[in-house]
Order: C-alpha cells, then sequence, then structure tokens
C-alpha cells in the first residue's frame, strides 16, 4: 500500500498579525517598542498599540469613552440629539431645554410674556419695551446707566433735562439742573412748598440756601397763657409751684395772678425757686414786682411778676391758710 501523502497547516505571518501582547502598569511599558506590538495598561486601563517602531499610540483616545476625557475636536452630532444633561453649574455648562437662552427676535409680538419672567439682570434696551408696557422702574436692572438717548422725547426739555417725573421718584439734588427757569427770582414761595420746621426754630440763608437754626439767645417770645395753675389751699411756708408744663423747663419772667376770695390782712410773695431772700410780711402784700388791684367789693386779685428757675418752678407762700384760692399765669416771656 502507498504511502498517504502528509497533511498539515501552513500558518504564515502576516502584517495583520500581532508580534507581541503583554500587560502590566502603565509606566513598565516599553520605552522602544516595535511595529505590531500591543500594551495593555492593567492600572490606568488603556490600551497601546505600536504602529511605527518607537511610539505607542493610546486607542482609548481615539474613542469617547463611556466615563471622562476631553474632546479635541467638534463632534457631529448628524441629527441626533444629547440627552439626560445634568443642570448647568456654570457659565461654560451645556443648557437643557428649559434653561436655553431665547433672543428677543425669538419672542412672537404676541407672545404677552409677563416682565416679571424676564431675567431683567441682561441689557434691556429702551426699544424692546413696547410703550404701553408700563414696566415700573424698580424692576429695570438700573446698576446699568439709563441715558438720555434712551428716554422718549415726550419727557425731556429743550436742554435736554428730564421735565416728567413720577411726584414719588427721589431725584438727588445735583441731578436737577441749575437753570434761572426752575428759580424764583421774583413773587413769594408758597408757605405750604417749604418743609415743616422743628418748634423754636427760625430760618437761615446760607450760601443761598435755607436751613434751621437756633433761635439767637437775644431774643425772647412773650406767650399770654391764661392758665391756672394752682387751685386750693394756700401755703404757709416757702413751697414750689411748678411752672413748666406751661413756660416749659426753662428759665422764665411769668406775669402771675391770684385770686378765688379775698386775702385782705394776709401777706402773699413768691420768689424764683431756690432764692434765700424772704421778700415777705405776714400781713401785707408783698412780693417780687408785686401790684395790687382792690375792688370795691373788697375781693382782691394780686399780680406778680416772678422768675421761674432753670426747671420751670417758683416758690410761694401766704401770711395764711386760705381755701379755694387760685394761681394763674396770665403771660411770660422766654
Amino acid at each position: 500500500m502507498a504511502d498517504l501523502p502528509d497533511y498539515y497547516t501552513q500558518t504564515a505571518i502576516s502584517e495583520a498579525e500581532a508580534a507581541g501582547l503583554k500587560g502590566g502598569l502603565d509606566a513598565n511599558k516599553s520605552a522602544a517598542p516595535v511595529s505590531r506590538d500591543i500594551y495593555l495598561a492593567t492600572d490606568t486601563h488603556i490600551l497601546y498599540v505600536c504602529f511605527t517602531d518607537g511610539a505607542w499610540v493610546n486607542m482609548n483616545a481615539l474613542y469617547l469613552l463611556l466615563a471622562g476625557g476631553t474632546m479635541s475636536g467638534n463632534i457631529a452630532m448628524g441629527t441626533k440629539k444629547l440627552t439626560g444633561l445634568g443642570a448647568p453649574a456654570s457659565q461654560n455648562d451645556s443648557l437643557r431645554y428649559g434653561q436655553a437662552e431665547i433672543r428677543n427676535a425669538e419672542i412672537a409680538a404676541a407672545a404677552e410674556i409677563a416682565y416679571e419672567k424676564l431675567d431683567l439682570y441682561l441689557g434691556i434696551v429702551n426699544l424692546d419695551i413696547a410703550p404701553g408696557a408700563t414696566i415700573a422702574y424698580t424692576k429695570l436692572f438700573l446698576t446699568a446707566q439709563i441715558v438720555m438717548a434712551d428716554l422718549a422725547a415726550a419727557i425731556k426739555n429743550a436742554a435736554n433735562g428730564i421735565v416728567v417725573l413720577d411726584a414719588s421718584a427721589d431725584v438727588p439734588d445735583a441731578q436737577i439742573p441749575d437753570l434761572a427757569a426752575g428759580k424764583i427770582t421774583s413773587d413769594r414761595f408758597p408757605v405750604d412748598r417749604l418743609p415743616a420746621m422743628t418748634d423754636e426754630k427760625i430760618w437761615k440763608g446760607t450760601g443761598g440756601n435755607v436751613e434751621e437754626v437756633d433761635m439767637p439767645s437775644g431774643w425772647a417770645t412773650l406767650t399770654v397763657a391764661e392758665t391756672e395753675v394752682f387751685s386750693g389751699i394756700t401755703p404757709t411756708t416757702w413751697t414750689d409751684l411748678d411752672l413748666s408744663g406751661t413756660v416749659g423747663s426753662n428759665v422764665a419772667l411769668v406775669l402771675l395772678k391770684i385770686g378765688g376770695g379775698s386775702f385782705s390782712g394776709v401777706g402773699v410773695a413768691f420768689r424764683k425757686n431756690g432764692d434765700t431772700d424772704e421778700f415777705f410780711a405776714a400781713t401785707s402784700v408783698t412780693g417780687v414786682g408785686a401790684a395790687l388791684i382792690e375792688g370795691l367789693t373788697n375781693v382782691i386779685s394780686y399780680v406778680f411778676v416772678v422768675a421761674a428757675d432753670a426747671t420751670g418752678k417758683v416758690e410761694w407762700k401766704t401770711g395764711a391758710a386760705l381755701d379755694s384760692r387760685t394761681v394763674d399765669i396770665i403771660a411770660y416771656i422766654k
């Protein structure tokens, strides 16, 4: 029987075959790879292939990874979508559908979008606002300066100043034109247009303006009071009489009247609070600047001029305790 031919398979090595496949730490890959070497870095999970002797090619960098990575060129989506985007956290993050920027030209004229829904931080110019929008100026982002060119002609005068203002607008004096037409050059300024004054103050001209100042110390005001300050039994020892409720807690020259019945034969005296002079005789009318008026019916009223101290008080006494007597302030100067 003749020998049968030997059958065997011959495997030819071609350019497409790997010359070597190794793995290990990324730092341990060969620094001088040869063509068709393959290396898998087990710590960084990067697959390296050598196409040209001496140079590795990072195969991971040639394709989109499922996690991480940095693009070095544009991505053409071919009408496909990017879905499942996270919320943007910084200016360069991708926007989701609900946060896409809408430009003014993309809003239909009849859209009727409430201005409260707009982000007014961005620059909305005068031409973007319809004349009937009635947007309150407090809603505008006013850190950006509004120039005169942005204002309608109807609210400007020939000198390019504002002539129509909301009555509640607080316009600094420096922004009001210093023009003769805006000043009072004759006649009188209505009193009701002046600010309310503080009590006991006067106006003084200073540098062309008017300011409140204290009344000069040399001035005194006469006030007619006709106010009762005592009613009851008269004191027989020097006793404080508080007049401050009428004349104030201050020094004053006071005109007093005592009455309510006869003082015949009974001495009456007043003095400044704290004064140690007696000014008194038990059976005769005495006092500082005292005057006596006696009626035909013997009902007597005494009138005294006396100084009150810095607290608005005087002292007084009578030669006998008389009931139902009164003390009135007729007038005072302070």
